[in-house]
């Protein structure tokens, strides 16, 4: 990501867009899990251990009572080795008891916050039916396709963080609406939760689904407070474009 002046467009910043990316994804699910699990101690399921649920659980740990309100984290990922390998990392870091899972069944069937973040691209490829859900879970999704399209027909409540998520019509919960298995007046506003005018979970026996989605235009605000900080910090590599100018 390139940062530019607004006034003059001169460059100001140069940045590694995919970790302020994946963090500023993996936080939006933890807000999420903050205002819309179940009380007490949730179990958690993390489908794929790649920079997205890295960045998700580092946040979730946080607005969990820096874990004190999470019980077993249930890994599963393609690659076992990758998973074991993150589990004992985060059994280390977080101070969280793990269980690397055997398959996506067991590790969705065992917990109460379920969050994927996959990379699959169409419908035909999801892989979670809503029958795999334990009432009271919660499902955050970060990625597009893994649930089936009866959790939708079964849920009992929908939110999502922002509400132009439904103009966009090749993606969860958009598409969703377009094809009449939701109504747009059941989509709550996650905003409105944190602000206190949209209720939120109404029992511990709820089923709920967050949709998580971001905009391009989010990654642009985080690098600007990114850029703010590290000048604050003395932090990054000065570069010089030019020694003297161009034309004299």
């Amino acid at each position: 990501m390139t940062m530019l002046d607004p006034e003059s467009g001169y460059p100001i910043a140069l940045m590694d867009c995919a970790v302020i990316s994946c963090t500023r994804t993996g936080a939006l699910g933890a807000i999420g899990a903050r205002y819309l699990r179940h009380s007490g101690v949730n179990d958690v399921c993390l489908i794929g251990v790649g920079p997205i649920n890295q960045a998700a659980m580092a946040a979730l740990h946080h607005v969990c009572n820096d874990g004190a309100d999470i019980g077993v984290v249930h890994v599963f990922d393609l690659n076992r080795e990758r998973a074991e390998a993150y589990a004992r990392r985060i059994e280390q870091e977080l101070k969280v008891r793990t269980q690397v899972a055997d398959s996506v069944e067991a590790a969705v069937r065992a917990a109460d916050i379920v969050m994927p973040a996959t990379t699959l691209t169409v419908p035909e490829q999801a892989y979670i039916p809503y029958e795999w859900f334990k009432r009271g879970a919660l499902y955050i999704y970060l990625s597009i396709w893994d649930a089936k399209f009866d959790l939708y027909e079964h849920a009992d409540k929908f939110y999502a963080n922002a509400a132009e998520s439904i103009e966009r019509h090749n993606l969860t919960p958009g598409c969703l609406v377009d094809a009449g298995i939701l109504k747009p007046d059941q989509l709550l506003d996650l905003g409105g939760v944190i602000a206190g005018d949209v209720a939120g979970r109404d029992n511990d026996d709820q089923i709920i689904v967050y949709f998580a989605r971001g905009m391009a235009i989010y990654d642009a605000i985080c690098g600007n407070r990114v850029q703010k900080a590290a000048e604050v910090r003395a932090a990054g590599q000065e570069l010089i474009l030019w020694e003297q100018g161009h034309w004299g």
